[in-house]
């Protein structure tokens, strides 16, 4: 909870100050794309054959997408971020 307060900025406040949807729905998409770049950038999918890297690429965003499968829910915002697609895309250049 403590991550999730931080990534939308409302601080180390009581469980309320993250009812608002919307809030906890960005900062929740922030982690996970955040989390999936770091994790991309990592594997150095650059460095390995193209069959290989797409099997990790998409490993990864399995692994990092089951963890934030509740944005997926009907009712939860669904507009990525500012940068969200370099943060997955290039996340050598966030």
């Amino acid at each position: 909870m403590t991550e999730v307060a931080s990534a939308a900025a409302v601080g180390r406040r009581p469980l309320p100050a993250l009812s608002n949807p919307g809030g906890a729905a960005r900062a929740l998409t922030t982690m996970g794309l955040t989390e999936a770049g770091d994790r991309l950038a990592e594997a150095k999918l650059e460095s390995v054959p193209p069959l290989e890297a797409l099997a990790a690429a998409i490993r990864t965003i399995a692994v990092v997408g089951d963890r934030y499968i509740v944005l997926l829910e009907p009712g939860i915002a669904r507009s990525p971020p500012p940068g969200a697609k370099r943060t997955v895309v290039d996340p050598s250049s966030a």
